[in-house]
């Protein structure tokens, strides 16, 4: 019974990666087209600090994932 638990869980997070991904490309590609239509320095430098900030969530959690694999 627990297997199935663990195997359950480990679909689920599948699950949410792929939503995420389905998401996060909308939105990327909404920002890329607000970065093409700016003529702005702030406009580009908020775009560039959100790149920043996902990559590092994202490499926290990916981190995190594999502290708790070992």
């Amino acid at each position: 019974m627990r297997y199935k638990h663990v195997e359950r869980s480990a679909e689920l997070a599948v699950d949410d990666i792929d939503t995420l991904q389905y998401l996060t490309k909308k939105q990327l590609l909404e920002l890329k087209n607000i970065a093409r239509e700016a003529d702005s320095l702030l406009v580009s430098s908020i775009i560039r600090n959100a790149c920043i900030q996902i990559n590092a969530s994202i490499e926290e959690s990916i981190s995190n994932a594999r502290k708790l694999l070992k």
